[in-house]
C-alpha cells in the first residue's frame, strides 16, 4: 500500500490557491513482506502530472532511509529505467534510530 501526499506548499500568486513544491510517498507494505528474499520497496521513477502535463522534479530524499546508496532516492526521478530506489524500512527488520520502522518514505521537489 502507498499513499502520496503534498509535503510542503509555496504561496501562490492566485487567489485562494496554493502551490505544492514537495510530495511524499510513504509506502506501507509490500507484498510478501515475510519471504526472506524480499527486498523492501523498489521503484524505477516516480512522474507527476498536472493537467495533463508532466511535472519536473528537481530533487529527492528518502525519509529514515534503510537502502544501498547505490539505489539511492534520486534515482526514482532520473528519468532512467535502469536505476531504482530501493528502500527495507518498510520490512520492519531494523531501522535504528529508536524509531518505528514501519513505512519508506520518498520526498520530492518540484521544479
Amino acid at each position: 500500500a502507498a499513499v502520496l501526499r503534498p509535503a510542503a506548499h509555496r504561496a501562490s500568486g492566485q487567489e485562494g490557491g496554493a502551490t505544492y513544491c514537495r510530495y511524499r510517498l510513504e509506502v506501507t507494505g509490500v507484498r510478501n513482506a515475510a519471504d526472506p528474499l524480499t527486498l523492501g520497496v523498489q521503484l524505477s521513477e516516480l512522474r507527476l502530472f498536472s493537467g495533463g502535463r508532466q511535472v519536473r522534479l528537481s530533487g529527492a530524499k528518502s525519509l529514515h532511509a534503510d537502502g544501498p546508496e547505490a539505489h539511492g532516492p534520486r534515482n526514482a526521478i532520473d528519468a532512467s529505467l535502469a536505476t531504482k530506489w530501493l528502500d527495507a524500512r518498510v520490512l520492519g527488520r531494523g531501522g535504528g534510530g529508536g524509531e518505528s520502522a514501519s513505512s519508506s518514505t520518498l520526498e520530492v521537489e518540484v521544479e
